[in-house]
């Protein structure tokens, strides 16, 4: 016989938060609710919709009302409705919260979607303005302004960058910027990473006097290919230590031995410049090793299981098709490797491989590197196969030329 009451409290703010980070829903928060999502806050009589609300969300409300926030971290709200029963139909009872499985319950369905933008015209942004009522909590609540964001220092960098420009390019966009008077008082000179390309690298190879130190390099593989001539992209020959065959789906996860190359030579499997640097002077980039580890764990997990999920919720700053795409930093991938919740939201493979990542991490792209390594590694890569990731450069690295690997490799990372 099925429940005919809901055991489990309603007020709850997306997700649980505990009883000393709930507030009340006052005035403020219901005028300031209407006024960003464009829907009032609704049900407040009915004994199954959430009367509560996060601290949290209260200061992102507020901050935003005050032009101090851009936006919040989710574009639509929350939507609860009346449950048929307590059975299958309740998505408390259905999730089973109870004591301290309200810490690590995996919702069966996504909580919020990125922020797209909230006013569509002049007309919208207009309409989102409330009116000045009296109010204890507070008084000093305004709507959203009509005056144009200003771009500071670090976020015009950060534009050129994302919109990888060269330096000409960029001084025209800022022109244009001050001429609008859209950039902040503050901002001077734009601040460039310049554009690399192999004229580039050469230049700084003979600045530095490279030849007389000769220093091991640990770079990116962006980089790599410009040190040693090699075509960008994704090309048929990417290794420079042998002939892999990146298109040979068929035979990664089989062929462990492909023909080594002798040299660099221009024209031979992708190769259009003369190397500026000897390839045993490269040492293959832990950090980036591990970047390429995550996305590929991430590609090949399943986007309506748990695991994905716990993901999208974990870190709701990040864009759906970066966190799709598996594009994290070290400092995410950290905190998601700390986190024991995690592992709980993974079935038997997807707990194998991401055990597998972590010792690999631990054990051999960190400052220690464990003499049972080659066990370790060889336990990721079959782990990973099974899982159904995709053979990439850096998973080929780690199996087929460990070797290259020095002992102190955490020492090398940029990390």
């Amino acid at each position: 016989m099925s429940k005919r009451k809901c055991f489990n409290s309603p007020d709850i703010c997306g997700f649980y938060t505990p009883k000393p980070q709930m507030q009340n829903i006052t005035e403020f928060v219901n005028r300031a609710y209407h006024a960003y999502f464009k829907v009032k806050l609704g049900d407040q009589d009915k004994s199954w919709a959430p009367h509560k609300v996060c601290k949290s969300c209260i200061e992102l409300l507020r901050y935003w009302s005050k032009g101090k926030e851009k936006h919040l971290p989710f574009g639509i709200p929350m939507i609860w409705r009346e449950s048929k029963n307590h059975f299958d139909d309740c998505y408390f009872c259905m999730n089973l919260l109870f004591d301290q499985s309200l810490i690590v319950v995996i919702y069966l369905v996504p909580i919020f979607i990125e922020f797209l933008g909230l006013y569509d015209d002049e007309d919208g942004a207009n309409s989102g303005e409330v009116n000045d009522h009296d109010c204890e909590y507070d008084v000093d609540f305004q709507g959203p302004s009509s005056e144009p964001s200003l771009f500071h220092q670090a976020e015009l960098n950060d534009l050129i960058r994302d919109l990888d420009l060269w330096k000409e390019s960029s001084e025209l966009l800022a022109s244009r910027l001050k001429e609008k008077i859209l950039l902040h008082q503050g901002t001077k000179d734009i601040q460039l990473n310049l554009k690399m390309s192999t004229i580039n690298v050469k230049e700084i190879i003979e600045i530095i006097n490279y030849s007389a130190h000769d220093w091991v390099i640990c770079v990116d593989l962006k980089m790599v290919n410009f040190l040693l001539g090699q075509q960008a992209g994704f090309t048929k020959y990417p290794c420079f230590l042998c002939y892999w065959d990146s298109r040979d789906r068929n035979r990664h996860w089989i062929r462990e031995k492909w023909h080594p190359r002798e040299c660099l030579k221009v024209e031979d499997k992708n190769v259009i410049n003369n190397p500026l640097v000897h390839t045993h002077k490269i040492i293959l980039p832990p950090l980036h090793i591990k970047l390429g580890l995550m996305k590929q764990f991430i590609e090949a997990l399943d986007k309506d299981r748990y695991c994905f999920k716990y993901i999208r919720n974990y870190f709701p700053g990040i864009s759906e098709e970066k966190k799709k795409a598996g594009i994290f930093e070290g400092p995410q991938i950290r905190k998601l490797l700390r986190d024991n919740c995690f592992k709980d939201s993974m079935n038997e493979e997807e707990k194998r491989a991401w055990q597998a990542f972590s010792n690999v991490v631990y054990n051999f792209l960190g400052i220690k590197k464990a003499s049972n390594y080659k066990e370790l590694v060889t336990e990721l890569v079959d782990s990973y196969h099974a899982l159904g990731c995709n053979m990439s450069i850096k998973i080929h690295y780690l199996r087929d030329l460990l070797d290259r690997f020095p002992d102190n490799l955490g020492d090398m990372s940029e990390e």
